[in-house]
């Protein structure tokens, strides 16, 4: 049998080791973790600080904008921030957590208005 992985990473080689919650969850960060350090060196691969344009152009980059507009909102981000303190790498990760987070409290809400009257 081929395992994956993935599967021997959480239960070993020899896939006898028992994994708790905790594992997982502490696992799912450091997936979360590794994707968006890629992510960010992938804007920022001098391994410093994104520029709030480049921040900018990482945000824009799957929008449903023309390129022209995107280029436009660019130039106005690099006029206005063009010598910016820059976007560290905490601060990329924490924009992602609210925004996860963001999602997950909306999802929450949903579920919690069950008869479509609001939430107190």
């Amino acid at each position: 049998m081929r395992c994956s992985g993935l599967v021997k990473y959480l239960f070993g080689d020899d896939l006898k080791r028992e994994i708790s919650r905790k594992d997982f969850e502490n696992m799912q960060k450091e997936v979360i973790d590794n994707i968006l350090r890629l992510e960010y060196k992938s804007y920022c691969p001098s391994g410093n600080e994104l520029t709030e344009a480049e921040f900018c152009r990482h945000l824009l980059y799957s929008s449903n904008f023309t390129e022209k507009k995107k280029e436009r909102l660019l130039k106005r981000v690099a006029k206005k921030y063009g010598k910016g303190k820059g976007i560290s790498y905490e601060n990329f990760k924490s924009f992602y957590e609210i925004l996860f987070g963001g999602a997950d409290l909306e999802r929450a809400l949903f579920l919690l208005d069950t008869q479509g009257q609001g939430v107190e």
